[in-house]
Order: structure tokens, then sequence, then C-alpha cells
């Protein structure tokens, strides 16, 4: 199909939004857009021009334009009137709520005024293959390379190409140390900034957002029982600092940092995640004078994606160049071992998932097989893609029209438990830690599991959801925990099989507790759920 591209007027009314939410179905399935993302743009755009109809009212000039520049694709929808950004500006702070977050997972419109209209561009970029699709690839190349050169090649030859591997390597890590204490601190930071904007949903979504977190940590914790026993470690003990009650607390409260450098310099992530929930707490409480610096935080941390995007771009990259180096220099054996943490935290996410749709369904009075066949379709495409983005629309769908959820706590459920609810991120995160621990013989106290368990739920909330930048929270966990640096070469493998799993999971899981949700607020919809 040909995209069709070009200018088409209307006067803003009800009808003229559906056609126009019509037209961009038509435009982005022209162009080759995944038909999952499909919908969430849809979606952004139809509710950005019924935010403009519910300020300015109806019969104002509507200008859609689609067009490809560059080979890239571009939205832009003008309407004629005073200034009004209806990204910031909405009467409905739901709305805010949910549109900040739909950002940090893909949508990322751009709102401006030329001094007659009001105009929102959301531009594309190029077609490209699934970006978890080229990490698997990268894998398989790297192996793939690494060995064929280790066959073919002397010894002296391999030194030499060691010596040409080892500086982009050290880059890399240096490139991950420098990215993650910024990356994790914005990303923590907007976040807090931004439940200012539901201050007057504080009940359900205050709540909701307490819950995602908890019942992340309790998951991460009763994995952590389940699976000690798969990873030997030197000791499990309690160590010389735990001899008294006041030094046992002082492991938590010793994320408290002598000043605001340091733990950026030392990657020291418990600090960087505390300063954060302070900053963000304190411009809550400043209220509207601090309006400046929430904005300005929020533009960081769009840089912040950005660069987290750049570091996905060449992920694939570097993920070849480490595989390459790490077999060539006979050290194949973390890759090898990468078989025994794979299959402990697939057997756990069946687990939980089971566990958690037998305990909704019970809950809701319906069988857990319907219940699973409503969550099929949406399952299968963030397990394909390996990213939550690519399903989103489905998803969306799912709850809408399978689920019997409400419409109001899809809005700001779904994208905010995208970026928070993530138990089965956290279980990959704690089980190649556990492993990381074990193969390389670290001496672990107790408290070195508390800490493990901690940043483990913290880093996947702060890690922007994207294929390739998992290795931040790697990054940060293992410069605490104290676990070589070269363990990231087997957790790179790792965590490019792991995505797939992550992204179906954590997204079923948010599905079934949106279903808990909307069912202990006496708001959800049984006939269509039992349909």
């Amino acid at each position: 199909m040909k995209a069709e591209t070009g200018t088409a007027v209307y006067q803003l009314t009800e009808e003229a939004i559906d056609k126009i939410a019509g037209q961009i179905e038509t435009f982005l399935y022209s162009v080759g857009v995944e038909r999952s993302n499909i919908f969430r743009i849809r979606l952004s755009m139809e509710e950005a021009l019924l935010r403009w109809m519910d300020h300015f009212g109806t019969g104002e000039e509507v200008r859609f334009t689609t067009s490809i520049r560059w080979r890239r694709p571009e939205i832009s929808i003008a309407v004629k009137g005073d200034h009004y950004n209806p990204l910031i500006q909405a009467e409905n702070e739901l709305g805010i709520w949910s549109n900040s977050l739909l950002s940090s997972v893909g949508i990322t419109p751009r709102y401006s005024h030329n001094g007659q209209y009001n105009i929102l561009q959301i531009r594309l970029g190029m077609i490209r293959i699934n970006p978890a699709l080229v990490l698997i690839f990268s894998c398989f190349a790297g192996i793939a390379g690494g060995t064929l050169l280790e066959r073919i090649l002397p010894d002296d030859a391999l030194e030499v190409l060691l010596v040409f591997l080892n500086p982009v390597m050290n880059m890399f890590f240096r490139m991950l140390n420098a990215a993650a204490g910024p990356i994790i601190f914005l990303t923590v930071a907007a976040a807090i900034c931004n439940v200012g904007n539901v201050m007057s949903m504080r009940r359900t979504g205050m709540n909701l957002l307490r819950r995602f977190l908890f019942k992340s940590t309790l998951v991460t914790v009763l994995g952590l029982f389940l699976v000690l026993p798969f990873f030997h470690t030197e000791s499990f003990h309690l160590s010389g600092k735990l001899k008294t009650i006041s030094e046992f607390i002082d492991i938590f409260l010793g994320m408290v940092p002598n000043d605001f450098i340091t733990p950026f310099i030392k990657g020291d992530s418990p600090a960087i995640i505390f300063m954060a929930i302070v900053i963000g707490n304190l411009l809550l409480v400043a209220g509207n004078g601090a309006d400046h610096l929430v904005r300005l935080i929020d533009q960081a941390d769009v840089c912040g994606l950005v660069l987290a995007d750049w570091l996905s771009v060449f992920s694939p990259w570097i993920i070849a160049i480490l595989l390459i180096a790490q077999i060539t220099h006979n050290s194949t054996g973390e890759i090898l071992a990468v078989w025994k943490p794979l299959v402990v935290f697939c057997v756990l996410c069946a687990i939980m998932l089971s566990a958690k749709l037998v305990l909704v369904a019970g809950a809701a009075g319906v069988s857990p097989i319907h219940l699973g066949r409503k969550l099929k379709e949406s399952f299968r495409i963030a397990f394909l893609s390996g990213s939550v983005n690519e399903s989103y629309g489905v998803s969306q769908s799912c709850c809408q029209n399978q689920l019997g959820i409400p419409r109001k706590l899809i809005d700001f459920g779904l994208p905010m438990g995208l970026v928070t609810y993530m138990p089965s991120g956290t279980l990959a995160v704690l089980v190649y830690t556990l492993h990381a621990a074990s193969y390389y013989h670290l001496n672990v106290p107790l408290e070195w599991y508390m800490k493990a368990v901690v940043l483990a739920v913290m880093l996947q909330a702060a890690n922007p959801p994207m294929p390739g930048v998992g290795l931040l929270a790697y990054t940060a966990i293992f410069n605490t925990l104290g676990i070589p640096e070269s363990a990231l070469t087997g957790a790179v493998v790792a965590d490019t099989l792991f995505r797939f799993v992550i992204a179906a999971v954590d997204q079923a899981m948010l599905q079934l507790e949106l279903v808990l949700e909307a069912k202990r607020l006496d708001k959800l919809n049984l006939n269509l759920l039992e349909k």
C-alpha cells in the first residue's frame, strides 16, 4: 500500500476527530508501522484533539498533515487558536499523568505554536528491524565470529586482535558507568515530579503505585529464597557489620551520601536513587514555585532517554565485539554458563504467572484458562518483539475490550505499571546477579542479599524500557555489590535472552494486576470478562 501524504482541513468536531483518527491509522499502516504501535499513536493524537475541543469548543479550524521526509514518516495536527499545549495544560490531570508516562514508553509528540496555530507533531523513526531481534543476531554473530577467529587465527594474531578490541570494550564499560547514574537519577526524579500532576487522584494513583512497588519487592524476596539453592556462594552469614542493631540499620541509612557529586563518580546507585527521591519530593512540596525546575527535570529526562536510545543503537555492535573478544581470549565459560540462570528464570516466571492467573481468576470468578486466552494475543506480541512498546496498543485494547477494566484505570494504570511494575524484570536481574556472584566465588554476607533485592527492584523501575539498555541496571548493581566488570559480558547474552520473556510476562502480570484493582474498586465489567 502506497502512503497517502498531504494536508486536509476540518472543523473541530467529534466527527472530524474520528475521521482524522482513521486517517492516522491508514497512514501508519501504509508506511509499515508495527500494528501494535498504531493503536497507541492514534489514541495519543485523539486525546490531544479532544483536549483542544474541550478548551476551544467546536468549530475551530484543524489542519491534518501526513508526510515523509528523509524516509521518516511525520504526522502533524494544527488547531487554530491561542496558545494551549494539550500535553501539559489539560484540565484533565489524569491525562497529563498518562501522557507523561506514555512518553517514557515510546510516544514523543512535540508541541509548538506559530502565533496562529497550535501544532502537535509526531515524527517516526525510519522503519527498521525489531531491536530485540537485532540483539539476538548480534549475539549469534559475536559467538560465531569469535569461534571462527579462535579456530583459524594463530595465537600471535589473536593477541594483536585483542590489542584493538580491548580498548573498545573498555570504552563501552566507561560509557555505561558514565550514563547509568544520570539516567537513573533523572528517571526517578521525573517520575516523582509527575506524580504532582495527579494530586486530585492521589488515593487511587498513589495507592496503585505503592502496590506495584510492594508486589515487585515481594516477588523478588520470594524469588530469592527459591533460587538460593541453585547458586552456591562462599558464605551466607551475618558479617561483622551486623553484630549490632545499629550497624544493621546503618546498611540502609548508608545510602545517604556525603555530597551530591561522589555517588555519580563512584556509581553508588542507592545514593543516586535516594537523592532523586529527595529532590523529586522537594519539588512536589514546593508546588507552583518550582514549576520551572520541574520542567527542567522533565526536559533533562528526555535527554536521558535520548542517551539511552543511543546506547541501544550501539549495543548490537558492542555486544558482538564483547563476545568476539571473550571467545578469542579463551573465556567462553561464562557465556556457556548462561543456560543455568536462563532456565531458573524461565521456571520462576512460569510459577509466578501461573499463580497470578489462578489468584485473579478466583477473585474474579472465572476460569484461569479462560482468563489466559484473553491475554494470549498481547502476550504473543510482547514475547516475539521483546518489547512492551510494540505490544502497548494491543494490551490497552485487551484491558478495555477483553478484561472489562474501566478506561480511566487503564489510562494511568497501564503506562504507570509498564515503568514501575516489573516483577519478572526484577527476578531476571536478581537471578543473574546471584549467578555472577556464584560464578566468581564471591564472599556474600547477608546484607549483600538485602542490597541485591532492593537494587533489583529500584533499578528496574528506574531503567528506560528500551532493548539494549538493560546493561545499565547490571552495571549499577555490579558496581555496588562488588561483582567484577568482566561479568557484564555474560550479562549481555543473558539480558538479550531474558528480554523476550520479561516483556511478555511483565505485561501479562500488569494486566492481571489491573483486573484485581478494578475488582477492588468495584468497577470491573464482569459481563465483559466472562464473555
